[in-house]
């Protein structure tokens, strides 16, 4: 459970980047802060609610990341998990959430808890 919990991470914090560099200082619905905390909650949501059609829409067709003990997964791995039930998140919480902007990137940071079976 670590090795997903670190993974999954590891591929928030990619999205995060790629999204802030697409994404104006200010939006309409509010800061560049406040729309990856959303969209880190609604990552979190997907997973609980195995939502194979967010994580389609998402996630890049060439989209790749490496998990802590080296093994990478691409987005149609990714799919198949989700569609496959082998791993059922039935908790996801968030906590101490910062997001640090750097120009066209950002790094958001905090804690998850997550129970899995």
């Amino acid at each position: 459970m670590k090795r997903i919990a670190f993974a999954v991470s590891l591929t928030v914090l990619a999205f995060a980047v790629a999204i802030q560099a697409q994404t104006p200082a200010r939006t309409k619905t509010g800061s560049v802060e406040q729309e990856l905390i959303k969209l880190e909650n609604e990552w979190a949501d997907a997973w609980v609610k195995m939502d194979v059609a967010f994580f389609d829409r998402i996630e890049a067709d060439d989209y790749t990341y490496t998990a802590c003990e080296g093994s990478v997964w691409t987005k149609a791995q990714d799919l198949t998990l989700l569609k496959s039930g082998d791993s059922v998140i039935t908790s996801w919480v968030l906590a101490d959430m910062k997001v640090r902007v750097y120009g066209d990137a950002a790094v958001v940071t905090g804690r998850t808890t997550i129970k899995e079976t």
